[in-house]
């Protein structure tokens, strides 16, 4: 009952924020043209090279505060020790580029560095189970969104550097909400961070296997962001956004499911209920898979008008192709999350998070070798699509392998 009210409360906080996202990607093509629109996303992926390891460090943050809420201070002392260090590497590396280009890439930082402040805090809140807070705090991210695009043409400076600088408030403001809203809820906020080696120890090791496989999904996303960039021109890093934005939207929905049945799967490891695990993560699988083809098929199959309804007659050329590879990768994505929250909750990942590496690394190399081949712009992604076949695939063997589930049996409960 819980995890259905908390995915209804996700699901309504999506809608919103989805609502909002479409009408800004459409109002940021027409004030910035397709080559600023290009060059953001360019920037965003230049800085995202010194931010590889937030999904991993958000990952690592929800199953240790879920499992144990004490986990808190150290898990922000590790935070703020690694967002110090990469912010200033950041700035320093920034300063060789031209002033504007500075200027851009400092607001982006700034930007990242607040979302990652973020995780601690975010973390408290799911393992609290407040799914609502999210609603609020989302609402408020996509207004803040939504007024700096409109008021991008009203600011007396170019368009990039003003719509950067209207980013990195917006960041401010959810990030002081997130932590007004902690320290009053939640006791362990309160207390100051831990920078104790030994706290830190299982956390930090966590972690660092899953940064592994932060590195091959920044060069599955924001690395291809870059060989565009080289092969094909900004005008496709537009194409690339608008397709991302779309898998943005569709990954919401999966991360919203997640986030609702994660605590349950981390929980039920933890106290030993093997029988509560299991089906956890049948449930969630079989909601996973009825959702993302009912989803899915649609905008495969009507792709090219859903792009022109949605950007109009400013469309960046191949942006359908795009839309269609990115629908696909997040497909399997959405088929695997369920296995994949199941195999983080038990903690025993080395050699889990080595041969996924791997397998997600490899797209980047395969988009390579198809850019470099004169190939469409579009089969980079395509090639992202088919790797992650091959990663859902490996999760079932890794789960029968290392953790003695019976695939038949499961397939059976999840279609019950």
């Amino acid at each position: 009952m819980r995890v259905a009210v908390n995915t209804r409360l996700l699901y309504v906080r999506l809608a919103v924020a989805t609502a909002i996202d479409l009408f800004v990607v459409r109002r940021l093509v027409g004030s910035l043209g397709i080559e600023g629109y290009g060059a953001f996303s360019v920037a965003c992926a230049g800085i995202g090279v010194f931010f590889f390891f937030r999904g991993a460090l958000e990952s690592a943050a929800r199953r240790f505060v879920c499992e144990n809420r004490q986990n808190f201070q150290p898990l922000l002392g590790l935070t703020l020790a690694i967002v110090a260090t990469v912010g200033v590497i950041g700035v320093l590396v920034s300063a060789i580029r031209p002033a504007q280009s500075f200027a851009v890439l400092v607001l982006v930082l700034g930007m990242f560095a607040l979302q990652v402040l973020c995780l601690p805090y975010e973390a408290l809140i799911v393992a609290g189970e407040r799914m609502g807070v999210f609603l609020v705090l989302s609402v408020v991210e996509s207004a803040m969104k939504l007024v700096a695009v409109l008021a991008i043409s009203g600011l007396p400076m170019a368009p990039l550097p003003a719509y950067a600088a209207l980013r990195l408030a917006c960041a401010a403001v959810v990030w002081l909400l997130t932590f007004a809203y902690c320290r009053r809820r939640h006791p362990e906020s309160r207390e100051p961070p831990v920078f104790s080696l030994r706290r830190v120890r299982p956390l930090f090791r966590f972690f660092g296997w899953q940064t592994i496989c932060s590195v091959a999904v920044f060069l599955r996303a924001q690395g291809v962001v870059l060989l565009l960039a080289a092969y094909a021109g900004t005008c496709m890093c537009a194409s690339f956004e608008t397709g991302g934005t779309v898998m943005g939207i569709l990954w919401g929905f999966v991360a919203s499911y997640r986030t609702a049945y994660l605590p349950g799967i981390v929980k039920s490891w933890a106290d030993g209920d093997r029988e509560s695990f299991v089906g956890c993560t049948a449930r969630a699988f079989r909601h996973s898979a009825l959702g993302a083809v009912l989803v899915v098929t649609p905008i495969l199959v009507w792709a090219p008008s859903v792009c022109r309804l949605w950007i109009g007659d400013g469309l960046p050329p191949d942006a359908d192709m795009f839309v269609r590879m990115f629908v696909l990768k997040c497909f399997f994505e959405a088929l695997a999350t369920p296995l994949d929250t199941a195999i983080l909750a038990t903690g025993r990942i080395a050699r889990y998070e080595i041969v996924l590496s791997a397998l997600i690394g490899s797209s980047f190399v395969l988009a390579w070798l198809l850019l470099s081949a004169g190939l469409p712009a579009w089969t980079s992604i395509g090639a992202a699509a088919f790797m992650n076949l091959f990663a859902f695939l490996y999760r079932f063997v890794h789960l029968r392998a290392y953790h003695g589930f019976a695939i038949r049996a499961w397939f059976c409960r999840s279609a019950a």
